[in-house]
């Protein structure tokens, strides 16, 4: 199938179009006026960004009191090269979290390189997880995108030597805790919530996607999707893990 000869501009008269979809042109439309469902997928040789897709998805959205509005970009005539790995690849990790949601901060601080046909992904969190979650989306992605078959290789950039270091610096430094002495006391009744450590919550959960950068002090409810301990000095043991809530991890 090749691009159409229609623009936005022809679907959505008086319609606000952003500068940076003024130009491209219209690949498919798929419409169900029942459900007031649309979808659209342009042609584009230059790369577009993530938040000016959304910004516009949310508007059309609003505009025409849509149910569901989805816009795909079809990047014709060109390749992942051409439109710049470093910057097609932060556009990436936003149709990533898309598809397998709760796993954008996975991607902090990390980079990639286009090797031939293989997209090898530099991260200092998750590599496992995302080794076995993302690689095989990340390769539907680009290919529904730019066409191109790609294989996605994660590479582990965490450094675990300074990682460990300033955790046993913080765990030495802890004071140490007795256990009580158990009283002599009728046994009660168990909460409906068993507690494992700590005082019973009484604070709502917020979304992990809420947390804001300068939180201090949060209650969040999740699941747990990774998990690894091991001994550091004097007896104490380091805890790792990360979890999900369905909105964030």
């Amino acid at each position: 199938m090749s691009p159409t000869t229609l623009k936005l501009e022809n679907i959505f008269a008086n319609a606000d179009i952003p500068d940076e979809l003024k130009e491209v042109f219209v690949y498919s439309t798929n419409a169900n006026s029942t459900e007031r469902t649309m979808t659209i997928t342009i042609s584009s040789q230059k790369l577009i960004p993530y938040d000016i897709i959304e910004q516009f998805k949310s508007y059309i959205k609003q505009r025409y009191s849509l149910n569901q509005f989805l816009l795909k970009v079809k990047y014709t005539g060109t390749t992942m090269e051409q439109l710049g790995v470093d910057e097609y690849y932060k556009n990436l990790v936003f149709y990533v979290n898309e598809v397998r949601g709760g796993v954008r901060h996975l991607f902090m601080d990390s980079s990639a390189r286009l090797e031939g046909t293989t997209l090898y992904i530099s991260c200092r969190y998750g590599v496992d997880m995302l080794d076995s979650r993302c690689g095989d989306t990340i390769s539907r992605i680009i290919a529904a995108q730019t066409g191109e078959a790609i294989d996605v290789v994660f590479e582990d950039n965490s450094n675990e030597d300074d990682l460990d270091k300033a955790l046993a610096e913080t765990l030495e430094n802890l004071p140490v805790i007795e256990a009580a002495p158990p009283k002599e006391e009728k046994p009660s009744q168990p909460e409906e919530t068993d507690i494992i450590y700590g005082k019973k919550i009484t604070e709502e959960p917020v979304a992990i996607s809420d947390i804001s950068p300068d939180a201090k002090s949060v209650v969040i409810a999740g699941k747990i999707i990774f998990f690894d301990s091991r001994e550091v000095k004097n007896e104490k043991t380091m805890v790792k893990f990360y979890i999900e809530d369905g909105s964030d991890a």
